[in-house]
């Protein structure tokens, strides 16, 4: 008999290509936002996040998450806001599609993550998905080339940032809605970088303002397409199509900023993405073993 998350798979698909369509657009209006500070960008698309988030939340008393469960939102919020900062910092100073790229590291950190954290057993063959994976990175990157190479550390390292809030997004998961995650999340975030306003505040032009804005609704966006992809197909299953990200970010660098992709970013997209479908076969035949057992 078919499981009933096995018929909704192509819907989660839809969702989770949609999600990433959305998050390129949100790395595209962080771009034409200009040189406004960072920290500003990040509270406008933590504070937007949250106010929509809030609104759609039927239940509000959910919003504020279990009692046994709040350090745990909390350090989630903060590491998780941390990653926000430093993929902000490092895409906005790349080429799109060389930063997109960097940020599809998070997987391999979390699959490292679970097996310390979360004692999931990490298979032998994960090693290989590690290792194509940096050499991605590596093409990316290109050390040696690059003159400036801060902006690619900050967002390796927003990657591993992600790994460990996206480890306890996994472990929250079994208790909490996913958008009382996301809402703890975004306050968190909204809250740590408001004293970093009263440091550096820029006025946006108007333009400024409606790209800041757009950013926000494309985050908002990408999170909720994400969480519906999420509730129809495990994440195992959904997180290979979080790869599509890469291309949007290739076409949309092309066709709206002007940026063309040699081949050391063609190079690194091709391993990094051929590492994540890895990655899902593995997770999917490790599925379908315990299923049969």
């Amino acid at each position: 008999m078919q499981q009933p998350h096995q018929q909704h798979l192509g819907r989660a698909a839809i969702y989770q290509i949609l999600a990433s369509l959305s998050f390129a657009f949100m790395f595209v209006f962080l771009s034409f936002a200009g040189d406004l500070p960072v920290m500003q960008k990040v509270f406008f698309r933590n504070t937007i996040v949250l106010a929509t988030t809030f609104f759609m939340m039927p239940n509000k008393s959910e919003l504020w998450g279990r009692p046994e469960n709040r350090i745990l939102l909390l350090v989630r919020g903060l590491v998780g806001s941390l990653g926000v900062v430093l993929n902000f910092y490092g895409v906005d100073r790349m080429v799109l599609a060389d930063g997109v790229m960097l940020t599809k590291l998070s997987p391999f950190f979390i699959a490292v993550f679970a097996l310390f954290f979360l004692k999931e057993r990490l298979p032998r063959l994960y090693a290989l998905c590690l290792g194509l994976a940096l050499g991605g990175a590596v093409l990316v990157i290109r050390p040696g080339f690059v003159s400036d190479l801060g902006p690619s550390v900050a967002v390796i390292v927003a990657s591993l940032c992600t790994g460990i809030a996206y480890t306890l997004v996994r472990q929250l998961g079994r208790t909490e809605n996913f958008r009382t995650i996301i809402f703890h999340f975004s306050l968190v975030g909204s809250i740590t970088s408001l004293p970093f306003l009263f440091i550096d505040w820029v006025w946006p032009t108007p333009l400024q303002l409606l790209w800041l804005v757009l950013m926000g609704l494309a985050a908002s966006g990408g999170q909720s397409l994400m969480t519906k992809a999420y509730q129809h197909a495990p994440a195992a299953q959904v997180a290979v199509f979080d790869y599509s990200q890469i291309v949007f970010a290739l076409v949309l660098g092309l066709l709206l900023m002007g940026q063309e992709a040699d081949l050391f970013t063609l190079g690194g997209a091709a391993l990094i993405t051929l590492a994540g479908i890895l990655l899902y076969i593995f997770n999917h035949r490790i599925r379908d073993a315990k299923v049969k057992s």
